[in-house]
């Protein structure tokens, strides 16, 4: 198990969730899918693609360079495609938002000063 932990995205953690799932290697991480890869618990299908292919990554280096230099270069290519695949996902935050806060506690005092006072008939 402690193979798979050079895969970017796998630590401690998930590595003893895939050991329990018969994901022990990073030739059976490469080779699944990434709705097999999902049955992992804390693993989406999205983030079982990513893995999976930083899996592929670290065998396609592994397999042409025998050297630790290689490792960090398959973990930089592997965050690529996360990184991209996650900004296009997040909303984009909105300007502005603390005098929103400040105007919407303005408008709940105000009402708060209102309800207090009693209306003459």
């Amino acid at each position: 198990m402690s193979e798979i932990t050079e895969i970017t995205g796998i630590g401690p953690v998930l590595a003893a969730a895939c050991g329990k799932n018969g994901y022990t290697t990073i030739d059976k991480i490469a080779a699944a899918t990434p709705k097999a890869f999902a049955v992992v618990p804390g693993v989406s299908e999205a983030r079982a693609l990513v893995i999976i292919r930083a899996a592929k990554v670290l065998l396609k280096t592994k397999g042409t360079a025998k050297s630790k230099a290689a490792t960090p270069a398959a973990k930089n290519a592997a965050k690529a495609p996360a990184a991209e695949k996650l900004s296009a996902k997040k909303p984009k935050k909105k300007k502005g938002k603390k005098k929103d806060k400040a105007k919407s506690k303005k408008k709940k005092s105000n009402k708060k000063k209102k309800s207090g006072k009693k209306k003459k008939k």
